[in-house]
């Protein structure tokens, strides 16, 4: 009986002492669970603190952020020369080098296609053929970062806490950058620890004047501790998604992107020009002012292939630092010399551009877009005032004067005013065989770019393709497809000239261009018969401070194709692989098609009156009647909507009374048959052509980046 009393009381122990364990490893558990929970939050608030940080990193290098008193963290005065920003960007490679890029139009091809176009870009993606990059390495002096101390703006800074920004000055600032984009950061808050590194992923060279900078999160570690003695530990490790890599572009736009371009969408003298029903440009159309669509019944439906963009600006600002509109959006709708002009529209730009759309289409004028959503809200994009880049490079001298390295373009003396361009074998016999299937000259091998200039032109007034005389100078120019030059005086010898041609011709003043004519070709295609003025391998650009005179027809050896047929016509070599290409620019006068050019005249150039207008002599001339078309392939820039041609009734017969007994239509001038070159898309421009003065900026929010948008995980503390 003793035995089982003591075994029951022994049992009875048992049973209580593993009651109180559990009782213990119960609470014990309880606590740790609550710890790791304690934990967990404190590190995914870590997390929330790293994004906010990268937050402010990406407002400071965004073009507008509602964040940034102003809205710009990105800002660079337009007195800045091409050549600093490229020292700059060079800066951010350290020790690495520039290599070309092979992410072109075909795996491993040379070159970059951006899918990540400008939001005002008429393309869903651009091609740059040169395009460069370079991968940061060696990063250990603040100079190097020179580029964002001058682009990021003093603004950009007060969203920092004041004991994060750097001092106002340029080395504080580049101080503050390097740390940010080369060390890794750590900080303690409680039991939560942070540690951050953020850096410059890879350097984009797209163009001379255009390059991009990628930043990407390289690490980032959320740690948290809890419990007795910081038992209790979770970790969280980060890394950016594709949409979370940060990319800026800094650019000088082209002005290359826009079948006409203007500055205001009226003519010199204040007149409107309405889009009507007989506009069908092909390619995008672009005014820094706003549009005007006539209501009147048959005229009412204009067409276009091409994205449609407007600024709005109501006034223009120039300053060392800033060249700026006040931008009010809206359109002018109606019939006459005077259309309802009508800027009342709120909200975001975006919600502007569709109320207008809107407003438009309630008001009796139906546009076909062909599909193209239009942006009449668009950006600012002013043009240059003068030339000096391009007498520089005439001179053989870059943007500071410095000299180029063995190149050189063409200066025309005082006496020199005009200059042809012609294509021709060694002999200088000219080109004469068009291959229509092809669409292309046939050039002799070898084939030379010759340059004549002319010391004299004398024109009568009638409108006769032979009613000017021409004396040209003794010494004539010929480049071969190598871009060596020589030069012939009278009868003698070619003799070599030092260094390549650049391809620019400059003038100071006034100048006449031609080509060589039609000769006895008598096609009804003046596409067909107009003889080549610039060969297959040629790129020119002629500059002039004052007007510029065309006087015959300007082809290219191998004819650009047009916008609308440039992806599907079947054509060697291929529309995007011809490379020859002219630009025509006055810094202060007008471009005019002369009284001697020809009926349906061609026209395959970049052409920029950029403080004036391109127009047509004898535009109104009712008793020469009709000149055909304007056969325009390339892109154009102008201050004011210039005149090709004029059309209406006139009357015929009167009354004795004087008063009009009967009327009938008149066309007088030229038509406009445009089109956009869509080469220029893909990279290709005249050389030393002309750009926007002012420094723009666009990022990664275009294409939905956000520099916060990571992929997280639970990890082992580090």
């Amino acid at each position: 009986m003793i035995v089982i009393v003591l075994f029951m009381l022994i049992l009875l122990a048992g049973v209580l002492a593993a009651s109180l364990q559990l009782g213990l490893s119960s609470r014990q558990s309880t606590a740790d669970q609550a710890s790791t929970l304690r934990a967990q939050y404190a590190a995914e608030s870590g997390l929330a603190l790293a994004r906010s940080r990268l937050q402010d990193v990406q407002a400071m290098l965004s073009f507008s952020s509602p964040r940034i008193t102003g809205g710009a963290g990105l800002k660079l005065a337009p007195n800045v020369k091409i050549s600093a920003v490229q020292d700059w960007v060079s800066r951010l490679c350290g020790t690495a080098t520039w290599q070309d890029m092979y992410d072109g139009r075909q795996p491993g091809a040379r070159g970059f296609l951006d899918k990540t176009p400008a939001p005002d870009d008429d393309a869903d993606e651009k091609f740059y053929p040169s395009a460069q990059k370079c991968t940061p390495a060696g990063l250990t002096l603040s100079s190097q970062f020179a580029l964002f101390a001058n682009i990021v703006t003093p603004e950009a800074y007060q969203i920092l806490p004041a004991s994060e920004a750097p001092a106002t000055n340029t080395e504080a600032r580049q101080v503050f950058w390097q740390n940010l984009l080369t060390q890794t950061g750590k900080s303690t808050a409680g039991s939560t620890t942070l540690t951050s590194k953020v850096g410059i992923d890879r350097v984009l060279r797209l163009t001379s004047n255009h390059s991009r900078i990628y930043l990407a999160v390289r690490e980032l570690n959320a740690a948290a501790t809890e419990g007795t003695a910081g038992r209790i530990r979770r970790t969280i490790t980060a890394s950016g998604t594709q949409t979370g890599l940060w990319w800026f572009d800094i650019v000088q736009p082209s002005l290359l992107d826009a079948t006409i371009q203007t500055d205001y969408q009226t003519s010199a003298t204040g007149g409107v020009i309405y889009f009507t029903s007989r506009t069908n440009f092909q390619g995008p159309l672009k005014t820094n002012d706003v549009f005007a669509f006539s209501n009147t019944s048959g005229s009412n439906t204009p067409s276009f292939s091409g994205k449609l963009t407007s600024a709005g600006c109501i006034n223009r600002t120039e300053t060392a630092i800033d060249i700026t509109c006040t931008r009010e959006p809206g359109v002018r709708v109606g019939s006459g010399s005077n259309p309802t002009l009508n800027r009342n529209f709120t909200g975001t730009d975006s919600a502007k551009s569709t109320a207008i759309q809107s407003y438009i289409a309630n008001n009796s004028v139906n546009i076909n877009y062909n599909g193209i959503t239009p942006n009449f809200a668009g950006q600012y994009q002013p043009f240059p005032t003068n030339s000096g880049n391009q007498s520089n490079a005439a001179n053989g001298l870059d943007e500071s004067g410095q000299p180029l390295i063995n190149e050189r373009g063409l200066v025309l003396g005082s006496t020199q005013v005009g200059v042809q361009l012609y294509v021709g074998d060694a002999n200088g016999n000219q080109v004469t065989q068009y291959d229509a299937a092809q669409r292309k000259w046939t050039e002799p091998n070898p084939a030379y770019q010759y340059i004549k200039p002319a010391t004299s032109v004398s024109c009568n007034s009638d409108f006769d393709v032979n009613g000017c005389t021409y004396t040209y100078s003794s010494t004539i120019y010929r480049v071969d497809a190598n871009k060596n030059i020589s030069q012939k005086t009278g009868n003698g010898a070619w003799t070599a000239v030092s260094g390549k041609f650049n391809g620019v011709i400059y003038k100071a003043g006034g100048v006449s261009i031609l080509g060589p004519g039609r000769g006895t070709s008598t096609s009804s295609d003046s596409v067909t018969a107009a003889r080549p003025a610039l060969a297959s391998f040629s790129g020119i650009t002629l500059a002039a401070t004052g007007d510029v005179a065309i006087r015959s027809d300007l082809a290219m050896s191998q004819t650009p194709c047009t916008y609308d047929e440039y992806t599907t016509i079947q054509v060697q070599p291929p529309c995007a692989d011809r490379n020859n290409v002219m630009g025509i620019f006055s810094s202060t006068g007008d471009v005019t098609v002369s009284r001697q050019a020809p009926d349906n005249v061609v026209l395959q150039t970049a052409m920029m009156s950029s403080q004036q207008e391109f127009n047509v002599e004898g535009y109104d001339n009712i008793d020469r009647g009709s000149r055909g078309v304007v056969k325009f392939t390339g892109s154009l820039v102008e201050k004011y909507y210039g005149p090709n041609g004029l059309s209406g009734t006139r009357c015929v017969t009167y009354y004795s009374n004087g008063n009009c007994r009967t009327t009938q239509p008149f066309e007088a001038g030229y038509g406009r048959d445009y089109s956009y070159d869509r080469r220029f898309l893909d990279g290709l421009a005249p050389p030393y052509y002309p750009v926007s003065p002012k420094w723009d900026f666009y990022d990664a929010s275009s294409r939905d980046g956000d520099f916060s948008d990571l992929l997280w995980k639970q990890a082992t503390a580090p």
